[in-house]
């Protein structure tokens, strides 16, 4: 399973060219969570999957650091493109 410390660590918000804000995972990072996924299934339900099994991993976060990381996802709110008409 993917080390959230190392995760934590090593993702980074970006902005892109026309101000979008994006969430900048390291590809040897993403690869082992896309490896965790069962291919059989449609992507969202592979996502959804590993998203609960992460979800049961222990909490040894104090109040204080998810106040920060709270903080940090405001400040940093995640932006989707408008679809580009072809």
């Amino acid at each position: 399973m993917v080390d959230l410390d190392e995760l934590e660590k090593e993702t980074r918000f970006v902005e892109g060219e026309n101000g979008e804000s994006f969430v900048q995972i390291p590809i040897h990072l993403w690869l082992e969570i896309m490896s965790e996924l069962e291919k059989d299934l449609p992507q969202n339900e592979r996502l959804r999957r590993w998203m609960e099994r992460w979800q049961k991993i222990p909490d040894d976060k104090s109040p204080e650091w998810w106040e920060e990381f709270e903080q940090s996802l405001r400040d940093n709110r995640l932006k989707f493109r408008e679809p580009i008409d072809k």
